[in-house]
């Protein structure tokens, strides 16, 4: 049982891990679009 329970609340704290990966994009979208645009630049050179 206390194994389940782990494995639920880690898949729950990478559910929530990439969620807010995804909210600071945004964010970072709305505050900062040149910022953006120069991380989406370095990513599509690598």
């Amino acid at each position: 049982v206390i194994t389940e329970l782990g494995d639920f609340l880690m898949n729950e704290l990478s559910y929530l891990r990439e969620r807010n990966i995804l909210i600071q994009f945004l964010l970072i979208g709305m505050y900062k679009p040149r910022h953006l645009n120069a991380l989406f630049k370095y990513h599509s050179s690598t």
